[in-house]
């Protein structure tokens, strides 16, 4: 399970949101820590649900549209959460393949 304790509950907050938008039960499950990533193709759907969300929050903030001013900062240390969280499972690859495409 991704770890969202102490601060970063803030975190897994943002994630939730843009999850809900995303509409991926996987993802929504990753988001209130229900499911693990298990599989590469798992792994890649995270990755890709990461630079999604990245992208959305951008257009929300240009738009006016954040929900919370502190939007920007959580989806950045959630780089840092997802990232990490996929090397430990042994996803790294999957992360890196994802992101260079982003």
């Amino acid at each position: 399970m991704i770890d969202f304790s102490g601060r970063d509950e803030a975190a897994q907050d943002v994630m939730a949101h843009y999850a809900l938008r995303f509409g991926d039960p996987f993802i929504v499950g990753l988001s209130q820590n229900a499911v693990p990533v298990a599989t590469p193709e798992q792994a890649t759907e995270l990755a890709e649900f990461f630079w999604w969300m990245l992208d959305q929050s951008i257009a929300d903030g240009e738009s006016g549209k954040l929900y919370d001013a502190n939007v920007p900062f959580w989806v950045e240390r959630l780089m840092t959460i997802i990232s990490g969280y996929l090397t430990v499972q042994g996803f790294e690859k999957e992360w890196e393949i994802v992101s260079d495409r982003a």
